[in-house]
């Protein structure tokens, strides 16, 4: 599914949908019956911690084989804390009015109707509670994560987490409360590195980020409520009839996965400038005996191009895979002289090498985060000759259309490319 990339600055009045469905929520049922004793069960003073199921990447579940573990930060952020609730065995919650987190909380209260929120502001803050119908679908977790993830990670406060762990170890000292959980690659710092608003299906989606060398791990941010019962029909709550639990174990992070695609250059350079000129490239990806990629790219030369262009097939070719660059026609009167492979940064995990004679680069293991560069430096032979070239295009609308064909030929002599007037000619923005 194709993704565009959105700016996420000034996106803080926007609700943003959840990438996934939680795991884990907070709910209340109004009405529960008091507790015998003078002491309520729920501990509020009573610290509480959390467990989060490590990322693996590769590796076999069914065959026991654990692949290599995916280095992923957590931020919880306190967006409320929990309040008793006098002669319950609940609690609510309460965004104090000094919380980064109650102008959010105050305008969607506001804006809810009869979708099972209660709440109340006061003088120390606004204290509410989610009770929906026992026939409802229950969606007001999601509406109000959607709003806690804007104001938090795309909002123009950006708080601070409470506390940041690692998955797969055990985070502490946790106050009863609600939190928003958000996952990103340890190496990643600042939001504008792990934060991502995309637009899929024509909604919005925010999600945190998290990259290995051939993967992107696009995490939904979650709303936890702790202390929580023991879980009931699968769902972990605060609403359920067991014991409390302080310790959550086993919390599984709910991400999407996609390919990582990298950049790719291609340059010419001409030891000089003689005669108009069309130079072109056969591009190759293969990820084992598979051909994952496939494009025929030219770089033309005339009186006003200098003598060096290029190329660049930004997030094109699949990270990870072997790539190789062909010159495949090299100008009527230039002949290819060097070559040379490389990448911007260190990439220890990629190879690169030159065939001279066969016109060709080869990059086994291509990296991401970085742009690879291939340069075919070509000198000036003497013939005089002027060459042309000719570049194949092909279009349908829709997957059952008929293909209709067209051709933007080079003409050497005039240094343009000019269509194919044989042929019917297609809008100039088709042309690549």
């Amino acid at each position: 599914m194709r993704r565009k990339r959105q700016n996420r600055k000034g996106a803080a009045g926007r609700v943003l949908c959840p990438l996934l469905a939680f795991v884990l929520t907070a709910g209340f049922i109004i009405g529960m019956p008091p507790i015998s004793g003078e002491a309520l069960a729920v501990e509020l003073d009573r610290e509480c911690s959390l467990q989060v199921v490590p990322v693996e990447e590769g590796g076999s579940a069914a065959e026991g084989q654990p692949g290599e573990r995916v280095d992923v930060s957590v931020d919880l952020y306190l967006v409320a804390e929990a309040r008793e609730v006098r002669g319950q065995d609940s609690y609510d919650f309460i965004v104090k009015k000094d919380s980064p987190y109650y102008s959010m909380a105050a305008a969607f209260m506001e804006e809810q109707g009869e979708g099972g929120w209660e709440w109340e502001a006061g003088a120390e803050g606004l204290t509410f509670r989610y009770s929906p119908e026992a026939d409802s679908q229950a969606s007001g977790w999601e509406e109000f994560s959607a709003r806690a993830s804007a104001a938090i990670l795309v909002g123009e406060e950006e708080p601070e987490p409470f506390i940041t762990g690692e998955a797969g170890s055990r985070i502490e000292n946790l106050r009863a409360g609600l939190y928003l959980m958000a996952a990103r690659g340890s190496s990643l710092e600042s939001r504008e590195e792990y934060v991502s608003v995309d637009t899929l299906e024509g909604e919005e989606v925010l999600s945190t980020i998290a990259y290995t060398d051939e993967s992107i791990y696009r995490f939904s941010p979650q709303l936890i409520s702790l202390p929580a019962k023991e879980p009931e029909g699968g769902t972990v709550s605060t609403a359920g009839s067991g014991e409390w639990l302080y310790a959550l174990n086993g919390m599984e992070l709910k991400f999407d996965l996609d390919s990582r695609y990298t950049s790719l250059e291609i340059v010419k350079n001409l030891d000089q400038y003689v005669n108009p000129a069309a130079f072109v490239f056969q591009v190759e990806a293969r990820e084992g005996d598979r051909v994952v990629y496939s494009d025929i790219v030219t770089i033309s030369f005339d009186g006003s191009s200098g003598t060096g262009k290029s190329v660049v097939l930004e997030e094109k070719i699949p990270a990870g895979c072997d790539v190789t660059v062909t010159e495949v026609y090299s100008g009527a009167s230039y002949s290819l002289t060097a070559l040379d492979a490389g990448a911007e940064g260190e990439t220890p995990d990629t190879a690169y090498a030159a065939d001279l004679a066969a016109g060709r680069a080869s990059v086994t293991s291509i990296s991401a985060g970085t742009v690879t560069r291939v340069t075919f430096t070509n000198s000036y032979n003497g013939s005089g000759n002027s060459g042309g070239a000719v570049t194949n295009h092909f279009e349908r609308e829709g997957a059952d259309g008929d293909w209709n064909w067209n051709q933007y030929q080079y003409n050497g002599n005039s240094g343009l490319w000019e269509w194919n007037g044989s042929l019917p000619a297609v809008m100039d923005a088709t042309v690549r």
